[in-house]
């Protein structure tokens, strides 16, 4: 996220500052940038709205640091649910002051963001509309498809299939697990993450049943980034096999050696991410590089202004999970860990975590 505010920064400044003469500070000009990015199982969503800036005598870091250089007075900002050409609903975004974005380079601690509420998943089916009218009546808008819902089950689990412990688990020292899915609508890119459950407690008590301190922590392990999609909407499907030793290995590179401590791996959850054309592209074109030759167009979907407007979405809903009761053992897509006592395993591989059976 701090990298999408660098890059508007440096567009602003770039902006507002290039001429055909000598003289960069030229008569300004309004220039709106926009940051909008939905979830779109979100029921809340935020976005992210101020101006271009240029001082003769200061910085564009220290003119960010002021919040009268960053955003208007007063917008009026509303997107419109669009199914077959026809305005469905409305939504009326509010203006707040909020902590919600960590400190950086802009004006904080408060900041200002624009939000609304869908009041559920927004249709994949429809066309969201933007649409901001400045106080010097610009009309900045864009349009977003939001990505709609898929079927991601380890080892080709039915769809509301049977919840744990009904079905097998995984031996990840002696298989290879496999996810097949297919495409959501309006998706362009997918990252598939497997969240590792794992129990840890005191080594000295002689059983992790009866010590207070027992708790279940996670590592998040990226078994797939920035993989693309031939064709969107065109209904594709794949199949992802996964490697035990690649996940053992991400474990002993962030899980901290502790003697004192015992640890047992209970289970993996499975979720995606996919992001849709507009912001795929985005963020390729905005990829870091280390070439000072490299100069490369500039993307953006905003009409009259500058920055994103597009849709990703996490299957399943992670929020949604997380407050589900006994979580992460009633969510399909856990899958217990068992076995792994081959000379590959996660104890024989690494003893300094100190997996037990």
């Amino acid at each position: 996220m701090k990298k999408l505010w660098l890059w508007l920064l440096a567009a602003s400044s770039f902006l507002t500052s290039c001429s055909t003469d000598i003289d960069i500070n030229a008569e300004w000009k309004e220039t709106t940038l926009v940051l909008g990015v939905l979830n779109t199982s979100d029921s809340i969503h935020y976005l992210r709205i101020h101006k271009a800036f240029l001082d003769p005598e200061k910085s564009a870091f220290e003119v960010a640091q002021i919040k009268d250089s960053l955003y208007y007075n007063a917008l009026n900002v509303v997107i419109e649910q669009i199914r077959n050409n026809a305005v469905v609903r409305t939504f009326n975004l509010e203006q707040i002051d909020t902590n919600l974005l960590q400190p950086g380079i802009f004006a904080s601690p408060s900041m200002v963001l624009y939000r609304f509420r869908s009041g559920g998943i927004l249709d994949s089916s429809s066309v969201y509309r933007l649409r901001i009218n400045t106080p010097s009546n610009n009309l900045v808008t864009s349009l977003m498809e939001p990505i709609g819902n898929t079927t991601s089950l380890p080892n080709g689990l039915p769809p509301g299939g049977v919840l744990p412990p009904s079905f097998a688990g995984i031996n990840w020292t002696n298989s290879f697990p496999t996810i097949n899915f297919r495409v959501p609508r309006n998706a362009k890119m997918y990252e598939l993450t497997v969240r590792v459950f794992y129990d840890e407690w005191n080594r000295f008590t002689v059983t992790p049943t009866d010590t207070p301190d027992l708790q279940l922590k996670f590592v998040d392990w990226k078994a797939q980034t920035n993989q693309l999609v031939g064709v969107v909407n065109n209904n594709e499907s794949f199949q992802i096999r996964l490697n035990g030793r690649n996940m053992f290995a991400f474990m002993n590179s962030v899980i901290p050696v502790n003697p004192d401590l015992n640890r047992r791996l209970r289970g993996t959850l499975f979720y995606f991410d996919f992001a849709d054309d507009n912001l795929n592209t985005f963020l390729a074109v905005n990829k870091p590089t280390l070439s000072v030759v490299d100069v490369r167009p500039t993307f953006t979907n905003i009409e009259n202004g500058l920055g994103i407007f597009a849709s990703r979405r996490t299957i399943p809903n992670l929020k949604a999970a997380e407050t589900a009761p006994f979580y992460p053992f009633s969510s399909p897509y856990f899958r217990e860990a068992f076995g792994g006592i081959g000379v590959d395993s996660l104890r024989i591989r690494y003893p300094q975590l100190n997996f037990v059976p």
